[in-house]
């Protein structure tokens, strides 16, 4: 599948609106993959929520350590904690509920 067809696609399901989409093209535009797109391309997150993820994979997380955080149940500023604990802590390997517990996060 191509850039555009993805793009396309996604338009055409009518489950993202402009600004969901809008961080769905400034993605690909940045010069993630499709495969890293599609991380955070759900009609589940909201921009905010996108935004995040998408500012993760720049940053140079793998997609491993982003879905650590990519839950549509987190707000964008607890997302934003979690992903700045990864890049501290250099983590690549550890539960969600671990990184919950050790930043106090008790949303889920």
């Amino acid at each position: 599948m191509t850039t555009n067809d993805f793009i396309k696609q996604c338009k055409k399901s009518c489950q993202f609106d402009y600004r969901q989409m809008y961080e769905i093209r400034l993605g690909l535009h940045s010069g993630l993959t499709l495969e890293q797109v599609k991380v955070y391309a759900n009609p589940d997150f909201n921009n905010d929520q996108m935004q995040q993820i998408r500012w993760g994979l720049i940053d140079g997380l793998t997609i491993k350590q982003v879905k650590l955080y990519a839950n549509p149940e987190f707000e964008w500023f607890e997302m934003d904690r979690i992903c700045e604990f990864i890049k501290e802590n250099n983590i690549t390997n550890m539960s969600t509920k671990t990184i919950k517990f050790l930043l106090g996060l008790n949303c889920i």
